[in-house]
């Protein structure tokens, strides 16, 4: 699959309220796969990021759209802070397996080490998520240890460096 197969559409506003507010989403400007929108805290955290008046280029959602269907979502947690800023994505079970993930994810690379203020580009992906860790394996991530995250959950630590080059292996 070729990024260009694949595009990157910021969540409208209103998208972003009626699935923070634990509605169906309101306003969706193509159609969408089941499970293929952002969960409800990921919507939530992005309005709040927002609402603190933070960067919507950092803080915003993006819908990942192929062949005109919304079929996953990314984005960046929050602004970059010391020189290291984190994402992360999701894809409908239907249109799992077919390098959507990975042409997502290059472009979100593109976007990140396009700034002047991001060395590094981290992820946190459950040991048990083989297919994500794939992913980022395959863009250069280096996978390295294990912690709890926020939420208690024990994932792996992924990074990746900005002289590292998308799709090489990094050491």
């Amino acid at each position: 699959m070729s990024p260009t197969d694949v595009a990157l559409r910021r969540v409208p506003l209103a998208v972003l309220q009626s699935i923070a507010a634990g509605e169906a989403a309101r306003g969706l400007e193509l159609p969408a796969l089941h499970d293929s929108l952002p969960p409800q805290f990921v919507a939530q955290r992005a309005l709040t990021h927002l609402n603190a008046g933070k960067s919507a280029h950092w803080c915003s959602t993006f819908h990942i759209v192929r062949a005109g269907m919304i079929v996953g979502g990314c984005g960046f947690k929050d602004e970059p802070r010391a020189g290291a800023v984190e994402f992360g994505y999701a894809v409908a079970p239907e249109a799992r397996n077919q390098g959507i993930g990975r042409a997502a994810l290059a472009q979100l690379l593109a976007i990140a080490f396009a700034s002047p203020h991001v060395t590094r580009v981290h992820a946190q992906i459950s040991p048990q998520n083989s297919s994500s860790l794939r992913v980022v394996e395959q863009l250069g991530f280096v996978i390295g240890a294990g912690a709890h995250d926020a939420d208690g959950e024990w994932v792996l630590q992924c990074v990746l460096h900005r002289l590292a080059q998308p799709g090489s292996r990094s050491n």
